[in-house]
């Protein structure tokens, strides 16, 4: 029961995490990729975690230090659980918050929250424009390699050379999924910019101002 109790209220302080970025809302103006800071509107989404915390005490579940990690750990799985964005530097980073979340949580802090999502942001961007650089020249068909679809026990990427070979074999699978569709090269181009660019424009209207 205790072990339930604890598993609810990491779920719940994680859906105030997320309510947390889908409540900074979607700005009208031009994309801007100046950070994300926290707002002081956003203590209506810090009182959200406090109720799940508040809620879930009188069953002897605290927000202590293990509980800080587990929601480390959901909270990255949620941004980029197949580990295609975040470098092992950045992990090693994130890892200053493993046992401070419950203090900044109880504190109405969202600091950390903001923190990792800018690096996620920026990591995102860079891929997609890697992504979108590779489209501009052809891919190399007679090497035979193989794209890991699930890499959720995968090693961090150690530097951006690494995440440039994972990004490469991605975009080259996606490619080569529709040109087996018999689609011809502009049109495979025109689909795969489409889907990146498409991305992009999402993260870049992220915005902490609404």
């Amino acid at each position: 029961m205790r072990h339930t109790a604890r598993k609810r209220l990491v779920a719940g302080v994680l859906l105030g995490l997320l309510v947390a970025l889908s409540s900074i809302g979607i700005s009208a103006a031009i994309p801007s990729v100046s950070a994300l800071t926290a707002e002081p509107h956003h203590d209506r989404t810090l009182k959200l975690i406090n109720y799940f915390v508040e809620r879930y005490h009188y069953r002897k579940t605290k927000l202590d230090d293990p509980l800080s990690s587990q929601i480390l750990d959901r909270y990255l799985d949620a941004l980029d659980v197949n580990r295609s964005y975040f470098l092992a530097n950045d992990i090693e980073f994130f890892e200053s918050y493993r046992y401070e979340l419950d203090d900044y949580l109880s504190a109405r802090d969202s600091e950390p929250l903001f923190s990792i999502f800018n690096i996620y942001r920026s990591r995102v961007l860079n891929r997609i424009d890697y992504a979108l650089d590779l489209l501009e020249k052809p891919f190399d068909f007679s090497v035979d390699e193989v794209y890991p679809f699930d890499r959720t026990e995968a090693p961090w990427a150690i530097d951006t050379a690494d995440l440039d070979d994972l990004w490469r074999r991605r975009v080259k699978n996606d490619y080569l999924i529709l040109k087996l569709e018999d689609k011809a090269h502009s049109e495979i181009s025109k689909t795969l910019k489409d889907r990146y660019q498409q991305q992009k424009r999402r993260i870049l209207q992220i915005s902490s101002q609404d």
